[in-house]
């Protein structure tokens, strides 16, 4: 913990003024310094959680190859749904793992194709279960995406789906759940219908909040370039309380690897605001990576740390295996610089039963997208 030292400074303007502002001692400062265990100079030894893989048995859910899929973790399950199969076409199962075995829902949201699902998609606990939203329905039919454009529910043991309510169409944005609200930020804008050109990365953020006794609020907000360049691929955690938005591309020969900081206001219009953490985090630039935080197995919060895995720069033709952690989103350090799984892109990562678990991606291989899973413990 850092002490402080209360400097008081006088100040004449038509009187005498005070202002006193806290300064941190300078050697409380170098010791917060060696105490960060992301610091490179820190001699703290780095974490154990997520330095060694094993591919975990995975049963049934093997047939199942997916990327771009979402996860979460609710009511004691890991639960992965959506995505895209190795041929490209969008995925509507839900699967459930309790740490023994893996589980497919017998209901799935096909039905609901032009709601929620697929490619990009986004699930998290909801009211009285689990909801899904957005996400890229392809068409096989007619060989083209659509972004989906409404919210759903699953009522876990009843195993069904229900529409919640539609809403703006969400596509290839960075999703987060931040208190009750889903939020979308950035993403990219299509030249055609079928999705096939890129026209622009848009400035847009939605709020939603899927609360039938508080309304649908689907609201959105465009933030000025110059605080944050629209971009895809990007990835949003909330991590000890903050949204942080972590690098994507922004333009055909441009990819990013900057941390911002996203505040997020409850108030007529919903405001976003970014600040940028850092440009220079020390990992390549990269999008369609994993994020996910652990804690290290005490009692206190302060102490989780936030892993970036894999992702790719497809400027660079690079796709990535290395695992990253940080304490503050600001300073990062190497933890692997090839893990034991292939370098891989639109994974989920998530963190269960003290574990943490790489799901799917797709990968550099002939078959393109895998249904492995990948564990890390103490």
């Amino acid at each position: 913990m850092i002490k402080l030292k209360v400097v008081c400074v006088a100040m004449a303007a038509f009187g005498l003024l005070y202002s006193c502002t806290p300064l941190p001692e300078l050697e409380d400062l170098k010791a917060a310094v060696r105490d960060n265990i992301a610091d490179p100079s820190s001699a703290v030894p780095p974490p154990a959680l997520g330095a060694s893989w094993v591919e975990e048995p995975v049963g049934p859910l093997a047939a199942t190859r997916r990327a771009f899929h979402s996860s979460t973790v609710f009511a004691n399950k890991l639960w992965v749904f959506g995505g895209r199969d190795e041929n490209g076409l969008s995925l509507f199962t839900l699967s459930a793992y309790d740490g023994t075995a893996w589980t497919e829902s017998v209901s799935d949201a096909s039905s609901f194709a032009h709601w929620a699902g697929g490619a990009g998609t986004f699930i998290a606990e909801g009211s009285g279960g689990l909801m899904a939203w957005g996400g890229e329905f392809y068409d096989n039919a007619m060989f083209r995406s659509e972004p989906q454009m409404g919210l759903l529910s699953y009522d876990t043991t009843a195993d069904a789906w229900t529409e919640v309510f539609g809403m703006s169409p969400h596509s290839s944005s960075a999703q987060v759940k931040y208190g009750n609200y889903f939020l979308s930020i950035s993403g990219a804008t299509w030249a055609d219908d079928a999705m096939t050109e890129v026209e622009d990365y848009t400035q847009k953020c939605f709020a939603t909040l899927p609360d039938s006794a508080l309304g649908n609020d689907d609201s959105e907000n465009i933030i000025d370039e110059t605080e944050f360049r629209g971009r895809e691929g990007h990835q949003a955690i909330v991590f000890k309380d903050t949204i942080l938005v972590i690098g994507g591309q922004r333009s055909m020969v441009d990819i990013s690897a900057e941390v911002y900081k996203v505040t997020f206001a409850v108030r007529a219009g919903q405001d976003f605001n970014f600040e940028l953490l850092t440009a220079n985090p020390g990992f390549s630039a990269r999008r369609d990576f994993a994020l996910v935080v652990a804690d290290q197995q005490n009692d206190d919060a302060s102490d989780d740390l936030l892993y970036l895995i894999g992702g790719r720069n497809p400027v660079t033709g690079d796709i990535y295996n290395d695992v990253w952690f940080t304490r503050d989103g600001i300073v990062w350090k190497t933890l692997v610089a090839e893990a034991a799984f292939s370098p891989r892109y639109g994974m989920r990562a998530e963190y269960y039963d003290g574990k943490l678990y790489v799901i799917g991606g797709a990968t550099a291989a002939s078959s393109g997208v895998t249904a492995q899973v990948w564990v890390s413990e103490l």
